[in-house]
């Protein structure tokens, strides 16, 4: 492992020295191996699946950039999926050099330490840094704390191969009204001179008696982990933030296609791209036909509006047109790197329920487990308990096909209709990606958990 020792550029010194102070997202290196910290669309798998059709293995010669690695959560999934193998290269930079310190020992705890090159720079600073163009650019909650998102992104395209993947994610405006309510709040409370530690204390007074009604307390699960932070680093990041601005999905549009570039598709929380389809808050055909026709971008926006609560924008975006893997024979359908984790309980309680059920009738159930993901739902259908069973990320869809139809004496077409149907229904949750047959498997939650654990002795 290798890094810079340069100092950033300072676009925006507080910026830079909140996250010197308060390094985000908090994490205790001392606790690494106890969790698994991931999202089902920021894995080398789902890159491949969006980016190459399936068929591309990153990990022996794909060049993977971090823009904005924080304490270091992506910077140790993608060290862990590529380990075994050579080719892959993982560049990672930061503005904070305590963010990137909190990396290291994380990656040092597992046993990664010559996984990734470390760079402590601005997102600004890196296209003059001679440090090439990349397959796949990541930036998680970090363009929307620039002064200026249009020069960050225009950055990152500058890096970007001409067939290369950006994983973006930043805020969305509706659904952090409550957010902002407190952010102008601490406005009239704290100034530019008072201490960090003192404007965390300030806003913790008014955290721990917030008044019934208030904007956050009736949507304020999707930020109470960090409010719960130890070091008052999540409270700083929502409250107290000097540079913050969120988008809706029209203003989203308009600031990637104003840098050139194509939006592919968009996610909402937990990997949720049902989200953004308005089929999936109204049920109503005078409501269903108004929208049928109109464009991806308008049924975007619908969507978004119809929600009213979103946080989080996370989208691909490309130079060139691209189309994502499809479910033909010789691909493998795999579970997600996080959803592997809960493949284990949640699918064997839909078999159990589907087994009993009528033929039509729907089962439902959480994609993780926390009461505020998204459901899945699925519907019983001649050969859907087999099918359920038979997914392993190991067997490619023609050999489920022909086991299936052997077995239950099956017509092959009704197999594949059942198939279909179900993958469609996985893959609308980001439950799972499409492996080509020819490459192996990836490491996911549920193999490198174990892994660390014996690494570390736990």
């Amino acid at each position: 492992m290798s890094s810079t020792a340069s100092k950033p550029q300072d676009y925006k010194e507080d910026v830079r020295g909140q996250y010197e102070d308060y390094p985000y997202p908090y994490v205790d290196p001392e606790n690494e191996g106890n969790f698994f910290a991931s999202s089902e669309t920021l894995a080398l798998e789902a890159y491949s699946h969006f980016g190459w059709a399936g068929k591309r293995d990153l990990r022996k010669d794909g060049r993977i950039l971090i823009a904005g690695c924080g304490t270091g959560d992506t910077a140790v999934h993608y060290a862990e999926q590529m380990l075994g193998y050579e080719g892959g290269e993982i560049i990672a930079l930061d503005l904070s050099s305590k963010s990137i310190e909190i990396a290291k020992a994380r990656l040092a705890k597992r046993g990664l330490s010559d996984s990734v090159t470390f760079h402590h720079m601005s997102i600004l600073d890196a296209p003059d840094a001679g440090l090439g163009e990349f397959d796949v650019i990541e930036s998680s909650g970090v363009l929307h704390h620039l002064p200026d998102p249009n020069l960050g992104l225009a950055a990152l395209a500058k890096m970007l191969k001409p067939d290369g993947l950006m994983a973006i994610m930043v805020y969305g405006q509706y659904g952090r009204m409550s957010v902002y309510l407190v952010q102008e709040l601490m406005k009239h409370l704290v100034t530019e001179k008072t201490p960090r530690a003192d404007k965390i204390a300030i806003a913790r007074e008014f955290l721990d008696s917030i008044p019934v009604g208030h904007w956050l307390t009736v949507n304020n699960d999707q930020f109470i982990n960090d409010i719960r932070f130890p070091d008052g680093s999540g409270i700083y990041d929502l409250f107290l933030h000097s540079t913050d601005r969120a988008y809706t999905v029209p203003q989203l549009y308009d600031w990637i296609e104003g840098r050139e570039l194509k939006l592919m598709t968009l996610f909402a929380d937990f990997s949720d791209e049902t989200a953004y389809t308005p089929e999936a808050y109204n049920a109503s055909p005078i409501l269903q036909g108004i929208v049928a026709g109109k464009s991806r971008r308008e049924r975007h926006t619908v969507a978004e509006l119809m929600n009213g609560n979103m946080s989080k924008h996370s989208f691909y975006a490309t130079k060139q047109d691209k189309t994502e893997a499809q479910p033909t024979d010789d691909m493998v359908i795999a579970y997600a790197a996080l959803q592997s984790l809960y493949a284990e309980n949640v699918i064997p309680t839909f078999i159990t329920t589907l087994k009993t059920a009528a033929l039509g009738q729907r089962a439902e159930g959480r994609t993780r487990d926390v009461s505020n993901s998204p459901l899945l739902f699925v519907t019983k259908t001649p050969h859907v308990v087999a099918l359920m069973s038979l997914i392993d990320g190991k067997r490619s869809i023609g050999d489920i096909i022909t086991q299936v139809t052997k077995e239950a004496g099956a017509n092959e077409a009704e197999v594949r209709r059942d198939l279909m149907a179900l993958y469609q229904e996985y893959r609308s949750r980001q439950m799972v990606f499409l492996r080509h047959k020819s490459i192996p498997p990836y490491a996911n939650g549920a193999s490198i958990v174990p892994r660390i654990k014996n690494y570390m002795g736990k």
